[in-house]
């Protein structure tokens, strides 16, 4: 479930109402799906889940500086929380541009060392 969208600049944060969400949510064993949210969000919600959640199709914005990929920082947080980031097939968030190659596949999912990121 998004809890909020990127697009949405009035809503850059966890609000009352969707820390609640993100409660229930844990509560009902669901995952929360923050691909599409602001940083602000991603950090709001790792401090409000209590358990692991996903970024379905985000990628490391150092490699790629579109607004929907997830900062170092947050990718670090998400290791603590034993969440998930899945990489996206998508070239603009890859490369951000058209093209991209299997190796740069590759190399997003070596990136800070995806692979033992938790050690």
């Amino acid at each position: 479930m998004l809890i909020a969208h990127l697009q949405v600049p009035s809503y850059s944060h966890l609000v009352t109402g969707q820390q609640a969400v993100v409660r229930e949510l844990n509560r009902l064993g669901m995952l929360v799906d923050l691909s599409h949210v602001s940083t602000q969000t991603m950090n709001a919600a790792l401090q409000t889940t209590k358990a692991p959640v996903i970024f379905s199709h985000s990628a490391a914005r150092t490699l790629c500086n579109a607004s929907r990929n997830v900062p170092d920082d947050v990718l670090q947080n998400l290791a603590k929380n034993g969440g998930v980031a899945m990489v996206p097939f998508y070239t603009y968030f890859i490369t951000c541009n058209s093209t991209a190659t299997i190796q740069d596949v590759i190399g997003e999912c070596n990136y800070n060392n995806v692979w033992n990121i938790r050690q």
